[in-house]
């Protein structure tokens, strides 16, 4: 039998027609599939030799290849209205105010994060002067937070804590030594 050129060479276009970047549509994105879908079924609706090449070529246990495509196209329809719906429901959740006890999970951690900043700052070479300019305004707005929340700010009441303890030592470094003979200058 000699080869069929000609119903080679519909294959071939057919081919190009529902997927003319190749197989790379299976890499993209939900929704660019369920689009190659409806364009697709545009296609075959405004092509109706393709309908017909598709139509002829039988698939084990689907009947013909149009078939196949039309429930490619079903599938596809399915897609965009998940995708849609998807869509929905994260703008949805996105204007949704959080839960209280997301807010106050979520105010936590943001303290102990203030905290641990100010901590590294109490240890570092920072001049007091340029610790105060950062500490003094996130006290300030913990605090507004707290009112808001109806929950204590305190972010820095551990370090508070470390500081009365770095104090005591401090002081005791700020007395002038003792002289050996007991009595103080």
């Amino acid at each position: 039998r000699p080869p069929a050129v000609e119903r080679a060479k519909q294959a071939e276009q057919a081919l190009t027609n529902l997927f003319p970047q190749g197989l790379a549509i299976v890499n993209a994105s939900l929704l660019a599939e369920s689009g190659n879908t409806a364009r697709v079924a545009t296609l075959l609706q405004q092509d109706p030799k393709l309908s017909d090449f598709l139509a002829a070529i039988p698939v084990q246990g689907a009947g013909a290849l149009l078939t196949v495509a039309q429930r490619w196209i079903t599938a596809g329809k399915k897609l965009a209205k998940l995708e849609d719906d998807r869509e929905d429901l994260e703008a949805k959740h996105a204007t949704q105010p959080l839960t209280r006890e997301a807010t106050i999970r979520l105010r936590a951690r943001w303290m102990r994060l203030v905290a641990q900043i100010l901590s590294l700052l109490e240890i570092s070479d920072a001049a007091p002067e340029a610790i105060a300019k950062i500490r003094r305004p996130i006290e300030k707005a913990s605090a507004r937070a707290g009112n808001r929340y109806g929950e204590p700010a305190d972010v820095t009441s551990e370090m508070d804590l470390e500081e009365d303890d770095d104090d005591t030592a401090n002081e005791a470094d700020d007395r002038e030594p003792i002289a050996a003979t007991g009595t103080g200058n």
